[in-house]
């Protein structure tokens, strides 16, 4: 019995051994401590990057504040599981300046309309409470903010991680308010999965128009991709399209220009690396023969310098050539029952209403030796 009675009697509560008048203070340097401070910890430190403000961002703040009080070892003063001890208790002075230590750091990371409540606090799991009971019950407000702000969300000029990024910060703020349900039926795992399928919906539906085959691909396969693979393939869809090859500023002038005095799209102005071209102006403009440095050779003629499509002598020569008649008279004697709707017989006619027409040579061609008949 009295053996017993001295095994009970050393036995400890846990929970009561922290403040119990008989053991121990803990040590400075013990770091399972919650009295133990490191050497960075003061008042003035701000424990998140944004501060408390009400309604719209206490969900955020208060998981940010909960991750960095813990990983401090200091969230006990604030959720009340480590109560002030009575005043003639050798951890009282410890525990009072913990407490301001910690309510030093919510007064930081509150907006400073809210500081009053910090500072007339009787302690840090007062203000805590008080936090929770104003902005966590009002869910509904905040709920539907996020579920607009969701269905109104574009890409816009973001690239896809941060549209992606902007996305799932919106997406996990309102599974913390509204969270699915942790039971762990077949009925979960439907829900999970029917949530997973509207965010998808959700992501393609805020990209940017130059995404659409992408999307549509996604959207034709049997079974729909998670969030995670769409991204993934849309970021290799993105990173595609910014290490592409781009057309070169000449190139993309020539293509996008339309020659003067021709009819739109028949003609494409003239690069250094095509051969010779025709150039027509309107009103009346010089006509100019430009020589290019190509070795094509025209499957009509046999000579260098041009090809079958630019063959004056397969299409005649054009007003103001000094071989214009000649070079009509012995080709077709109807050249429009040849080429028929030809782009380049288009061409032809229209230069024909030229005012006055010129010939101008340029570069060096030897019309003589080029485009004299045999």
């Amino acid at each position: 019995m009295a053996g017993d009675a001295s095994s009970s009697e050393d036995e400890v509560d846990p929970a009561n051994s922290l403040h119990s008048p008989t053991s121990e203070p803990p040590l400075n340097y013990n770091m399972e401590s919650p009295y133990y401070l490191l050497s960075s910890d003061n008042p003035g430190v701000s424990l998140v990057g944004s501060p408390l403000t009400g309604l719209d961002n206490y969900s955020s703040w208060a998981l940010a504040m909960t991750m960095a009080l813990k990983g401090r070892n200091k969230f006990c003063f604030v959720d009340g599981s480590l109560p002030v001890p009575p005043s003639d208790h050798r951890d009282h002075a410890r525990w009072q300046r913990i407490n301001n230590m910690v309510m030093s750091w919510i007064l930081h990371s509150v907006h400073s309309s809210l500081a009053p409540t910090v500072l007339y606090a009787p302690d840090a799991s007062t203000v805590w409470s008080d936090f929770k009971d104003r902005y966590s019950t009002a869910n509904g407000p905040r709920i539907y903010e996020l579920e607009r702000s969701i269905a109104t969300l574009h890409q816009r000029d973001d690239s896809i991680p941060v549209y992606h990024n902007k996305l799932s910060g919106l997406w996990e703020e309102l599974n913390l308010l509204d969270p699915p349900p942790q039971c762990t039926c077949s009925a979960r795992t439907a829900y999970i999965t029917q949530i997973e399928r509207r965010r998808l919906m959700q992501f393609l539906m805020g990209l940017r128009d130059t995404y659409a085959p992408s999307r549509s691909q996604l959207l034709l396969n049997t079974t729909l991709p998670s969030v995670k693979r769409a991204y993934s393939l849309l970021l290799q869809d993105e990173a595609q399209r910014i290490h592409a090859p781009v057309m070169s500023s000449m190139e993309h002038a020539a293509f996008n220009t339309t020659v003067p005095g021709s009819l739109p799209g028949l003609l494409p102005l003239p690069s250094s690396s095509q051969p010779a071209a025709y150039i027509a102006h309107q009103n009346g403009g010089p006509k100019q023969f430009v020589t290019g440095s190509s070795k094509h050779k025209c499957s009509h003629c046999g000579l260098l310098g041009h090809t079958q499509q630019v063959c004056y002598r397969l299409h005649g020569y054009p007003p103001g050539h000094k071989f214009y008649r000649k070079g009509n008279s012995h080709g077709s004697s109807n050249p429009a029952a040849t080429v028929g709707n030809d782009p380049i017989q288009k061409l032809l006619r229209l230069l024909q209403d030229s005012k006055e027409p010129k010939a101008n040579m340029i570069g060096p061609f030897d019309e003589e030796g080029d485009w004299s008949g045999p």
